[in-house]
């Protein structure tokens, strides 16, 4: 069992880790940062101390930061070492304390990696990581103006801070964690949609089989990287098979209707807002098993497209409506017109022509109305909807005065 340090960078706490890249699975440990022998050691659990598990030399190594981290594997509150030999990236967090854990062990592990790396800072412009260590206070650097450096031996080009960046403001620097957050699962909803899109309309001829066809529209995790579901937790084998989510490509059990469902690809193409460039009709095309955070993310993305079908359906209702009521409107006029002119004398033609008068007045103040629930309509309170709805009423206006003088003529001509 290690001796415990008195040095004051000595930390000792669980995290939570992925070490290995996005394919691995997070797993709880007890980690011990040892200042002395520059090292960050991990172990089963807090009791089991006798061998360690893993051991993360800080030379030659990377400290990534919160937002880095979470472009990299979606994950709040987390930062990563990557290491350079072996080639390998540890993403942790702090599933206890959170953001404070995560500044923490983020301040302690970057002031270590400095003094491990103090000399090659001075022989080889060494990068520092982002973030800015006092005695007082350490903070995340968030503004735009970053220089860029290299790390010895290291052809990754990565972000390096002026010494003398501060901020304090939490709120500041959440809320760029948060910009970054969002561009990034804004990148990953199309990614998604992109795969759907290829799994209905791409041709496989060209692929060897199915399963390769399938690969290259995403990546799949190996088998052998993945001993248990990642949902329900069962332990894969003979009669519990891996199966892999055609969108995103994670092995997940096959047995279980909560981990992964197996949909139409047609309807959730419909449901996302995806084109069906062949034509293909529901449950006449091809299926795809899709895990459980991908059917999460296509649910919400079809709660969105639907809404805005909906506003956009109200809107173009009404406005067909106009259009097809001026035209019958017209057409009415035209007929209410040759019945005066036939009918001179004819008292059921008059009788028709006076009934016909009275439905195209209705016409008419329906038509109005109509203009006036567009013109009123939420998403024609502004923006290019709202000149749109401009244009509409103007030109209805100049259509209906002109209709309504003709009904008047044809009255004084008979």
């Amino acid at each position: 069992m290690p001796t415990p340090s008195t040095n004051r960078l000595h930390r000792t706490g669980y995290l939570v880790k992925q070490g290995g890249g996005p394919r691995y699975n997070w797993k709880k440990r007890w980690f011990v940062l040892d200042p002395d022998e520059k090292c960050l050691r991990y172990y089963e659990t807090r009791e089991n101390t006798e061998k360690a598990k893993g051991t993360i030399r800080l030379t030659d190594t990377t400290i990534l930061d919160p937002i880095t981290c979470f472009n990299e594997v979606q994950k709040d509150n987390c930062f990563g070492i990557r290491c350079t030999s072996p080639k390998r990236t540890y993403y942790m967090f702090d599933k206890k304390d959170g953001m404070e854990g995560c500044r923490e062990w983020y301040r302690t592990i970057t002031s270590v990696w400095r003094t491990c790396n103090s000399q090659k800072q001075s022989n080889d412009d060494t990068i520092i990581p982002n973030v800015v260590v006092t005695d007082q206070h350490a903070s995340t650097r968030v503004d735009g103006g970053s220089a860029i450096s290299r790390i010895s031996g290291n052809d990754e080009l990565v972000s390096t801070v002026p010494p003398d960046v501060h901020i304090r403001n939490h709120l500041k620097y959440y809320s760029e964690l948060r910009t970054h957050g969002n561009r990034s699962t804004q990148n990953e909803t199309d990614r998604l949609k992109t795969r759907v899109f290829r799994l209905l309309n791409e041709e496989k001829k060209k692929f060897a089989s199915r399963e390769a066809f399938e690969r290259s529209v995403v990546g799949w995790q190996e088998d052998l990287d993945v001993m248990e579901c990642l949902y329900c937790k069962g332990q894969f084998k003979l009669l519990f098979r891996r199966s892999h989510c055609r969108t995103c490509g994670k092995v997940v059990c096959a047995s279980n209707a909560d981990c992964s469902t197996v949909v139409d690809l047609v309807t959730l193409a419909n449901l996302i807002d995806v084109e069906n460039t062949k034509g293909i009709k529901v449950d006449e095309g091809p299926v795809a098993r899709i895990c459980k955070d991908c059917k999460f993310t296509y649910e919400q993305l079809g709660a969105q497209t639907k809404g805005k079908r909906s506003q956009q359906t109200k809107f173009n209702v009404l406005f067909s409506q106009i259009e097809d009521g001026k035209s019958e409107a017209d057409r009415m006029i035209t007929s209410y017109g040759n019945l005066y002119g036939e009918g001179a004398g004819d008292a059921g033609n008059i009788r028709g022509a006076q009934a016909m008068r009275a439905q195209l007045l209705q016409k008419l103040e329906l038509i109005i109305q109509l203009g006036t629930m567009l013109v009123n309509l939420p998403e024609c309170a502004s923006g290019e909807r709202q000149e749109i709805a401009a244009n509409v009423r103007i030109s209805l206006m100049t259509w209906y005065q002109p209709r309504k003088a003709m009904l008047s003529e044809i009255e004084t001509k008979r």
